[in-house]
């Protein structure tokens, strides 16, 4: 069987008083990348095509890493960006409060794609929620098994940005329908 990913180098750090191996440079089907220069766990594996992950299970991703994609991906008005460890799928959607466009206001926005993340069994980082420069952002995380293929997991993206798209339709009438009262 073909090894999809393999780890070239690992560095040794200290992480709550005791010493971890953290993956530095990995291999995915040939191309080689290598994590940011802090090597503080997870490692950041960055800019990594999508299309040449989609057949790589959950669990074939190094552990103490983590694989971010170049690919953005929507929920909503909102980009995001998807990241890929060991454990599952996270998404984080960024914007910038000036640019956002939508019916209804930013936080209300993020809230609501909030309850729905969490209906579908995403949990919210909190880490994430607060981001400086007048963007704001949520980062959601889905636990799944380590035999479902990224390919897989990306549905359960899907899965949250037709819920939210089929809310903000819902928004939408009730907003025009308010509109035609007289």
């Amino acid at each position: 069987m073909e090894q999809k990913i393999r780890v070239l180098e690992l560095k040794k750090v200290e992480e709550e008083g005791r010493i971890i191996e953290v993956p530095t440079k990995i291999e995915v089907y040939g191309k080689v990348y290598e994590a940011d220069a802090e090597y503080a766990p997870p490692s950041e594996f960055k800019d990594v095509d999508l299309k040449d992950i989609l057949d790589v299970k959950i669990g074939e991703i190094p552990s103490n890493a983590e694989i971010h994609v170049n690919e953005a991906m929507s929920v909503g008005e909102l980009a995001g960006f998807l990241i890929f460890d060991q454990d599952g799928i996270a998404i984080r959607l960024m914007e910038k409060k000036e640019y956002y466009s939508g019916l209804i206001g930013l936080d209300y926005y993020l809230e609501m794609i909030k309850k729905i993340a969490k209906k579908l069994e995403f949990e919210e980082n909190p880490l994430i929620a607060e981001v400086a420069h007048g963007f704001c952002g949520i980062e959601l995380y889905k636990t799944l098994p380590k035999d479902i293929t990224i390919g897989e997991a990306l549905k359960e993206v899907e899965k949250l940005n037709a819920k939210v798209r089929e809310i903000e339709r819902k928004i939408e009438e009730i907003i025009e329908h308010i509109l035609e009262i007289p």
